[in-house]
């Protein structure tokens, strides 16, 4: 699972997020009280407010968003490191390592969105 402080990170830099079934949340209530949870989804599509909780992605809905941005994305699990790469260019990849692989992908991804801020 993402570290909290990571997914805290990619929230700051901008990564906006839709609640779907089978995503997870960082609750805040009482000040300083986390709950981890799923978010409350009616029949509707319409869910519990959460814009102050905290989304933690999944591997793969990381990578979707690096990839929805426009870069590859190719991971080694042996070494938790994630390789990223701008689509058509021709250029020496990124590489980001870390404890675990969805770590990695954050990483990489928190790159590519302050890139786009820089920009």
């Amino acid at each position: 699972m993402l570290s909290l402080k990571l997914a805290q990170k990619l929230k700051a830099a901008g990564l906006e997020w839709e609640p779907k079934k089978g995503d997870w949340l960082l609750i805040y209530t009482d000040g300083e009280k986390r709950y981890l949870k799923e978010p409350v989804l009616y029949d509707n599509g319409a869910c519990l407010p959460w814009e102050e909780d905290c989304w933690l992605p999944r591997l793969d809905q990381l990578f979707a968003e690096i990839e929805a941005r426009g870069y590859a994305v190719e991971v080694h699990f042996t070494v938790n490191r994630v390789w990223v790469l701008k689509k058509g260019i021709n250029d020496i990849p990124r590489v980001f390592d870390s404890d675990t692989a969805e770590d990695a992908a954050a990483r990489a991804l928190l790159w590519i969105l302050e890139q786009k801020k820089g920009a």
